[in-house]
């Protein structure tokens, strides 16, 4: 997400423009549509690999510039077209992971960055504590797996507290949350009406959730209408209506 922000359509867009560029061209997997006076950002026609979670960043300005024209396309009609022009990286395996970590496990690379690992507890939703773990960085709020067995029921990392080292978690039930703010919030064009109803994900394959929304300037506050297990802090939500980004903001509990 901030690589988008500060590198490829910020910097790359500012070269291509002192460069005498009238278009940027990436491979994202995403639309732009210029439809009543204002550019549209759109999802991917490939659900799978929509990238539109991540450019929500865009303004006006930039949209009308930027191009991408892999977002009418599927992946195999891509890896198609690759083939056919026998480019090398036709067959090239996917990447799923934050892409400068590379095959290192994202804790070691962060250990390995100066994100000391520290013995902390981990608590239910009542401040119980039920085991131990190595640091809050080996975590995410919504994750399943990863801090022992032995439980009746599935559990799920609710919330971190990174000063105190705490780990909570709880049942899908305690997981879940209704009502969150989205802080230092970007709209594509003009920000919903007071009160309106659009969908929000919280994560980039996360399922889009409806929503009702109160913008007040680059704040917004966030009802959904059924809780969901997974909403972090930290992370970005983006509100869609539809096949369209509205815009989009940093979670805040």
């Amino acid at each position: 997400m901030r690589c988008n922000d500060h590198v490829k359509f910020d910097w790359l867009l500012d070269r291509a423009r002192k460069l005498g560029a009238d278009e940027l061209i990436t491979g994202h997997y995403a639309r732009v549509a210029f439809a009543d006076g204002s550019y549209k950002l759109l999802r991917a026609c490939d659900p799978a690999k929509d990238q539109s979670y991540f450019l929500h960043g865009l303004s006006q300005e930039e949209l009308s510039m930027v191009r991408f024209p892999l977002g009418g396309l599927t992946k195999v009609e891509v890896r198609a077209l690759a083939r056919e022009r026998c480019l090398p990286n036709a067959d090239k395996a996917e990447s799923m992971e934050v892409c400068f970590v590379g095959d290192t496990p994202l804790a070691a690379f962060l250990e390995s960055h100066g994100v000391a690992a520290a013995r902390g507890e981990i608590v239910d939703v009542e401040g119980r504590v039920l085991g131990e773990h190595r640091g809050v960085h080996r975590f995410t709020v919504g994750q399943r797996k990863g801090f022992g067995q032995g439980f009746k029921l599935p559990m799920y990392v609710a919330a971190l507290d990174a000063e105190k080292q705490r780990v909570t978690v709880g049942t899908r039930e305690e997981a879940r949350r209704g009502v969150f703010s989205a802080l230092e919030a970007s709209w594509v064009s003009e920000p919903p009406r007071p009160g309106s109803q659009c969908e929000v994900q919280v994560r980039h394959r996360g399922k889009p959730l409806p929503a009702r929304v109160e913008a007040d300037g680059d704040r917004v506050q966030v009802t959904l209408l059924e809780p969901a297990v997974g909403v972090a802090p930290g992370q970005s939500a983006v509100f869609y209506r539809g096949d369209e980004v509205l815009g989009g903001g940093r979670i805040a509990i």
